[in-house]
């Protein structure tokens, strides 16, 4: 599926936009309704989710915490 979707990126990164990584499962028609009611259920906080809304400032605030955690176990704050 990444190399189905492959263009797109493409795509997006010509005309400088933002590419998200897509969501998809495999073999939906064999999966029981409730599974793919549980997966698009999921989607909207997958969307919404710092970490793929916004990369760069989940990354800053992950290494900040990083660094602070590293100075209390070093006694440097």
């Amino acid at each position: 599926m990444p190399d189905l979707l492959r263009l797109f990126q493409l795509t997006a990164n010509l005309v400088q936009r933002k590419y998200l990584v897509s969501e998809y499962t495999f073999e939906a028609d064999a999966v029981k309704p409730k599974a793919i009611e549980s997966f698009g259920q999921r989607i909207p906080e997958k969307i919404d989710a710092p970490k793929r809304s916004n990369p760069r400032q989940y990354l800053y605030n992950e290494m900040t915490i990083a660094i602070e955690n590293v100075y209390d176990e070093l006694g440097l704050k």
